[in-house]
């Protein structure tokens, strides 16, 4: 669904507003502009709040990338189209530019920081996927403690200098919690996170490449190193890995299943099929199969 869509449908069918703490939520934040070494450090604001109130916030189109983590008690995270429950040690990442949303109700109690980014390089780390999108039982503990004595010199209104090394310390600990470890990690993330929204599409060679910001020869070099094969079987590995999933969930059309991934050519479905997954879409369908243990890299 593309973005504009989205964000028209979530808006009917959903909210998109901000709403400010009322008296039974507390709100603490500093950025930027009121000490600078932030900037320095390449963090636009860092907030925490425990909220106690029906909440609701959706943004469309954040200027900089950002992560909330979850503290204690219990909110929803939209992510690809819907709601997800967000619990202590869950991390929503949010990279720039990319519509999000979360909300919570009085009952559930929730505390939350956020970190908003402007680091280009530690920003970049954040788009593995093409949306916002939670990672559930991280171990958050370092980060907690990071931003709550943060917080704490904050109130002693102590020296840049020793904010800065709390500063510091929040970054690593962000660094510890991010599902890539390099940018490079994060664009093939993302074009294949692309491409697995639309498999059916014709991908060429030129537009995954355009994807990821590299040329055909980076990104085929890249792709072997990590995959042991180029892009464009890649696409038709991620492509049978979903025809497989479609048909141990129930669905034996193989005419179907092969249109799903874009194959109009059954024979050709079932020969890719086949050579890829190690029995025929047939078989699979009478014999159920375990794609536990089947990656796609």
């Amino acid at each position: 669904m593309k973005k504009i869509n989205l964000i028209e449908d979530f808006r009917a069918n959903h909210f998109l507003d901000h709403k400010l703490p009322g008296i039974d939520s507390r709100l603490t934040k500093v950025d930027y502009r009121e000490r600078s070494c932030l900037r320095t450090m390449g963090i636009e604001r860092i907030t925490f709040r425990q909220n106690r109130e029906d909440l609701r916030i959706g943004r469309t189109e954040p200027n900089v990338g950002s992560i909330l983590i979850t503290l204690a008690g219990t909110g929803r995270v939209y992510e690809n189209g819907q709601w997800k429950t967000s619990r202590p040690g869950s991390i929503y990442f949010i990279p720039k530019d990319e519509f999000h949303a979360y909300l919570t109700k009085k009952h559930w109690g929730w505390d939350f920081s956020v970190v908003r980014i402007i680091d280009e390089d530690l920003s970049d780390l954040l788009i593995p996927f093409s949306h916002a999108h939670l990672v559930e039982h991280k171990n958050t503990n370092g980060l907690y403690h990071a931003i709550r004595g943060f917080f704490l010199e904050l109130l002693a209104e102590v020296k840049d200098e020793t904010l800065v090394q709390w500063i510091s310390l929040i970054i690593t600990c962000i660094k510890n919690t991010l599902p890539v470890s390099s940018s490079i990690d994060a664009k093939l993330n993302y074009v294949w996170d692309k491409v697995s929204l639309d498999l059916a599409k014709r991908w060429t060679l030129d537009e995954i490449a355009n994807l990821s910001g590299l040329n055909r020869d980076k990104l085929r070099k890249l792709c072997i190193e990590k995959y042991g094969h180029s892009p464009m079987q890649h696409v038709i590995r991620m492509r049978m890995i979903k025809a497989g999933q479609d048909i141990e969930l129930g669905l034996h059309d193989i005419r179907r299943v092969a249109s799903r991934v874009g194959y109009s050519n059954e024979k050709a479905f079932r020969k890719a099929f086949t050579r890829i997954m190690g029995s025929s879409p047939l078989s699979m369908a009478t014999n159920g199969s375990d794609l536990e243990d089947l990656q796609w890299s």
